[in-house]
């Protein structure tokens, strides 16, 4: 969170990036890291060690930023692929930060990564503590 914070800080100083209302920024911030916790130790508890789950992440993450609007905006992806991105943390986040630099309030942004975020640490919470005994 800390780094996206001084990324904003860093848009805002060198780019003149107006972000909008920072309490929803935060908010939609906030969520985003929960999401992306919540995700990766689901995604650590299926595997036996951190290097297996570890060399899994890295392509998870480079789709995730190719399909999810990170690397190019989803209107340049074929429209029979775009629907990949709405899967994606990217996506949600980035099209929040769109609505809030809008001055509108990022609702399915919000409801999205919170929602999956508290389902993802649900499995995390009841699958790595048997990974871990065992």
């Amino acid at each position: 969170m800390l780094v996206a914070l001084l990324a904003m800080a860093a848009g805002t100083l060198l780019f003149g990036i107006a972000w909008g209302n920072l309490l929803l920024q935060l908010a939609l911030l906030a969520a985003a890291c929960l999401w992306c916790s919540a995700f990766f130790a689901m995604l650590n508890a299926f595997f036996k060690n951190k290097n297996q789950a570890g060399a899994f992440a890295s392509p998870v993450i480079l789709v995730f930023s190719a399909f999810g609007g990170s690397m190019l905006p989803l209107e340049q992806l074929p429209a029979g692929m775009r629907w990949v991105g709405t899967l994606t943390v990217n996506h949600w986040y980035i099209s929040g930060c769109t609505r809030i630099m809008d001055g509108r309030p990022p609702l399915a942004s919000l409801a999205v990564l919170l929602a999956s975020g508290l389902a993802f640490a649900a499995v995390a919470m009841a699958v790595l503590p048997r990974r871990l005994t065992a």
